[in-house]
């Protein structure tokens, strides 16, 4: 995807997951990690035998291509017990292919696509 610097890929990433339900909760670099609550499935697949919280997290990785082009990428798990120092129990999802992540991925590219196409100095002429 195009976009004239990593701060405004960033700055698009973190608009749609936020829409999406997710916060923050951790940024270094070029990535962000984000977190909501998990679903039933999640909770069902994942354990919450003992009443310990479960999370969904995602982290999204910005890379640079050159050229003003980015690639980014999520990397989906589930939490159990998260923000617990000794407990937290991470589990990378096995999915070869999600159809919600990749929405939110083809939304960060239009967001992005138009971000870039409304700052276009040929475009205003």
């Amino acid at each position: 995807m195009k976009g004239r610097s990593a701060f405004d890929v960033k700055d698009v990433v973190e608009r749609v997951l936020i829409d999406d339900g997710y916060q923050p909760i951790l940024r270094t670099g070029d990535d962000i990690t984000f977190e909501r609550k998990a679903s039933k499935t999640d909770r069902f697949l994942y354990g919450n035998w003992n009443e310990s919280e479960v999370t969904q997290r995602v982290r999204m990785t910005i890379d640079s291509r050159g050229n003003e082009t980015y690639r980014v990428r999520c990397l989906p798990s589930v939490v159990r017990d998260p923000h617990d120092i000794s407990f937290e129990d991470t589990h990378r999802r096995l999915q070869p292919f999600s159809v919600h992540y990749s929405s939110l991925l083809r939304e960060v590219r239009r967001q992005s696509n138009e971000l870039w196409l409304s700052r276009d100095p040929a475009a205003s002429e």
